[in-house]
């Protein structure tokens, strides 16, 4: 009954109350001798929900594109156009009317939110390009077909990261190992949460941060701090453990150490929580190959807000300031141009983790660089491209 109801639960979010299509419907589908991105998004479109029988996909795309053609797409331009056109006149001198124009074509001749006119620049691009990029309204549809020859087992590792970690250090790669395993309906030991040291609290299962807990030990007073998704403060040990057990008491959640940053990082960015790397290889004949990467720099005390800088793939040179997610997260900038210590070594071993995976696409991996080396958090299947391609494309042909 439980299974039942939480299907139903996401096809009601997942379908009738989205309000973007779950796919790019393309004008230039019709059209002879397009390029291979524009057959991907086509092939994308055609084989979105892939779980379901052909004709609920019929129904699907119907019900969705009509609301999207009658109503959303109207919605959403005027919306962002009201919001966004003025500023970029003052910054691009490039006229509203065109910009109007522009987010038209894009919400109604290609299906796309026009958010991403503005998120990833496409008025610097011609229409012609615009599919170029990938937008995050087809993930995870984009993903699946990229993959569709994907094994169980890999896949299961993808979702699992107890199981993605253990696999990974068996096969000698530095991959994060785990304190405690808390399975759902069970409680985090005190004597494992308690132990004098900084720990990070993570769901099994889940992605960005999402329902993730940092306990900060301060041993200048033999304290606890914890953060989250809301800065929870300094709390005693007997309201942390409340806390904790009624936010992971219903999931699989892991107990893993606090890494700490490189030595130059933490200097240069003058920060002691943890610098992120974020790398994404790809299968290119057969070999997996790293094609983009960004540093994410936390804003201190604030769990959620990093400031994000574009790594040149080859040098490791930091070539782009991209700003923050939050204006919050202004306060922490940095002094360019900065190398990232160890590149060589971070993308030997990404690449060579996903020699392992190669019949996944592309992955994004979550990579860590402390003072012991470098070290894999995770990776991650179903990865999120914008961050990625506000520089531009990263899979154009």
């Amino acid at each position: 009954m439980a299974h039942i109801m939480l299907r139903l639960s996401q096809f009601f979010f997942r379908i009738i109350l989205r309000q973007e299509p779950h796919a790019i419907l393309s004008w230039r589908y019709f059209l002879p001798n397009q390029d291979a991105m524009v057959h991907l998004h086509r092939q994308t479109f055609l084989g979105a929900w892939a779980g379901f029988p052909r004709v609920i996909w019929c129904l699907i795309a119907v019900y969705s594109y009509t609301l999207w053609y009658l109503l959303h797409s109207w919605t959403q331009v005027y919306s962002i156009w009201k919001k966004r056109s003025a500023r970029l006149f003052r910054r691009q001198h490039i006229a509203r009317y065109r910009q109007a124009l522009d987010l038209f074509i894009l919400a109604l001749l290609h299906s796309t939110p026009p958010v991403y006119y503005y998120r990833y620049r496409l008025y610097l691009y011609p229409e012609s390009q615009w599919l170029n990029f990938i937008y995050t309204h087809e993930l995870p549809h984009w993903h699946h077909m990229m993959s569709a020859n994907a094994s169980k087992e890999n896949m299961r590792l993808m979702n699992d990261k107890q199981a993605f970690s253990i696999a990974m250090m068996q096969r000698t790669l530095p991959a994060i190992a785990t304190i405690y395993d808390k399975l759902a309906e069970q409680k985090f030991p005190q004597e494992q949460l308690f132990s004098q040291r900084s720990l990070f609290i993570k769901p099994n299962i889940g992605s960005r941060k999402e329902g993730c807990y940092a306990l900060y030990y301060q041993p200048e007073g033999g304290s606890y701090q914890l953060q989250g998704d809301a800065d929870e403060g300094g709390f005693s040990a007997k309201k942390i453990t409340l806390l904790l057990d009624q936010v992971t008491l219903s999931k699989h959640y892991l107990l893993q150490p606090l890494l700490e940053n490189h030595l130059l990082l933490g200097a240069h960015f003058k920060t002691t929580d943890l610098i992120v790397i974020r790398l994404v290889t790809c299968v290119c004949n057969r070999l997996p190959k790293s094609i983009c990467a960004q540093l994410e720099v936390p804003v201190e005390g604030q769990f959620q807000l990093v400031n994000t800088y574009t790594i040149h793939i080859d040098s490791g040179a930091l070539v782009a300031d991209l700003g923050g997610n939050d204006e919050r997260a202004q306060r922490t900038r940095a002094v360019l141009p900065f190398f990232v210590p160890e590149w060589l070594e971070l993308r030997r071993i990404a690449e060579q983790a996903h020699g392992y995976l190669l019949d996944i696409h592309s992955i994004g991996w979550d990579m860590a660089i402390t003072p012991r080396g470098v070290q894999i958090i995770e990776g991650n299947f179903n990865w999120g491209v914008a961050a990625h391609q506000r520089q531009g494309p990263i899979f154009a042909v």
